[in-house]
């Protein structure tokens, strides 16, 4: 049998991810999938490789580049 202390932060513990748990399972992908705060546009020497990865073709179109550069700040 374990102390109260213990009891009572699993509890706490098991209560604390079921709400964490709800909230990621009401949460939009189009919440999901938004920008959290303006990312600032790197370096223009900065190589931005579009879906794909490192493998990925170079982006150049400033429109295209904008919105991927948008997406690091998306959870």
């Amino acid at each position: 049998m374990g102390s109260i202390w213990v009891e009572s932060l699993g509890r706490n513990f098991n209560e604390a991810l079921d709400l964490l748990a709800d909230a990621v399972r009401d949460c939009t992908d189009k919440l999901w999938e938004s920008s959290m705060w303006d990312v600032p546009a790197p370096d223009t020497n900065f190589e931005l490789r579009g879906p794909g990865g490192p493998g990925g073709t170079a982006v150049t179109e400033p429109m295209e580049r904008r919105a991927l550069e948008q997406r690091w700040s998306a959870p």
